[in-house]
């Protein structure tokens, strides 16, 4: 049971890509050792160890071809699909139900679209196709309730992954008040991360006046605030931006209103920003 094994031996056994296995070795969730020729090699215990933990027992069968060998979509070929088809592509991935397979496909993602607000933006279609499909009846409340779960844990294991320095400026990541959808946050968690922030994770359901003590008491570069269309009261939103705008301006705190929610389009103090490629444009021009 100790013996070494090819990645892509690996990968046959854990039912995943080989580009897979390497993201599972490079965060050090399983372990490998490089041959004098510079080849990696899985120690197999440890990889049934890590695929026992991760539940690998109780997975539903993947796509197979006639080689018995999972399925997997290659870089190119989820490069040329159209919008519509990536978003359906990741709303499978979401409901799979395992958190590694989706870290992996995040992963991936990072990988070949060269940043985490490209891959954000792409993965993000999923989420809308989720969305779709439970209006059409064919996911349940349950089946996206737990698609959102295990999505938010590969983001947050990714995040904790990321170098950190307690010298990075620090950004506020929270909801408005009567707002629990925190994807976004969790999206927004890891792009803020690469760029050098180090994100505040306050949430859900934040009144405005426990982010206003926040920024007028602690040293904070800047807050984003998410509102989906679940908070379809324009003049609420509107309020919000206004009174928090106030205290970021009197601290110097930059603020960022994201989400589908309607928020003012050109609001009196912060940025307005409707996709996470916007964001980049944004913190780049605060250097």
């Amino acid at each position: 049971m100790n013996d070494l094994i090819t990645t892509a031996e690996a990968a046959r056994i854990a039912g995943v890509g080989v580009s897979s296995i390497k993201r599972w070795a490079d965060q050090d969730l399983i372990h490998v050792i490089k041959t004098p020729g510079g080849h990696r090699r899985v120690i197999k215990a440890n990889l049934l160890r890590f695929l026992q933990g991760a539940g690998a027992a109780t997975k539903r069968p993947e796509p197979q071809d006639s080689s018995g060998v999972r399925s997997a979509w290659k870089a190119d070929e989820i490069s040329e699909l159209s919008p519509t088809a990536l978003g359906s592509f990741w709303a499978d991935e979401f409901l799979k139900g395992d958190e590694y397979e989706i870290q992996a496909a995040l992963l991936d993602a990072r990988s070949r679209l060269g940043s985490w607000y490209h891959a954000s933006d792409e993965a993000s279609l999923g989420l809308r196709e989720i969305g779709l499909r439970w209006k059409r009846g064919e996911v349940s409340v349950l089946d996206e309730h737990v698609a959102s779960e295990h999505l938010t844990r590969a983001l947050a294991t990714i995040t904790r992954a990321m170098p950190s320095s307690p010298e990075d400026p620090v950004c506020v990541l929270a909801c408005v008040d009567h707002e629990s959808h925190t994807i976004g946050l969790s999206f927004l968690q890891v792009c803020i991360r690469e760029a050098g922030w180090r994100p505040l994770w306050v949430g859900a359901n934040t009144p405005v006046e426990y982010l206003q003590n926040i920024v007028l008491s602690k040293d904070i570069g800047m807050v984003a605030v998410s509102a989906s269309q679940a908070t379809s009261d324009p003049n609420k939103l509107l309020s919000f931006s206004e009174q928090l705008g106030a205290s970021c301006l009197a601290s110097g705190s930059h603020l960022v209103l994201g989400g589908s929610g309607p928020w003012p389009d050109a609001p009196e103090f912060g940025y307005r920003l409707h996709s996470f490629t916007e964001l980049s444009s944004f913190l780049g021009g605060l250097r």
